[in-house]
């Protein structure tokens, strides 16, 4: 069985700072402190799936409201370009 996902926010001072996933926010939190000193946590959302989506989901607005975040690893969705094989001759036949 799978844990659930939570999104969740740091702030300091009353300031989103930074945005991120665990299954164990409690443990998260805490070495999150010891790295950025008097901060706050909420939880944005519970997720069972998709998490990866919703992180993303939730950097993206953070940042759309104005909030300079501190994270380093950013999901940017784009719609993939497809590669096209080259076409190759074995025995006389194309084979794509």
């Amino acid at each position: 069985m799978l844990s659930n996902t939570f999104i969740y926010c740091l702030e300091k001072k009353g300031i989103p700072f930074y945005v991120g996933r665990s299954r164990n926010p409690k443990k998260r939190f805490f070495n999150h402190k010891i790295i950025y000193g008097d901060i706050s946590m909420f939880i944005l959302q519970e997720c069972d799936e998709l998490e990866h989506f919703w992180e993303a989901h939730y950097i993206w607005l953070m940042k759309s409201f104005g909030f300079v975040l501190k994270n380093k690893n950013i999901y940017i969705f784009k719609q993939q370009k497809k590669r096209r094989k080259k076409p190759r001759i074995i025995r006389g036949s194309f084979i794509v």
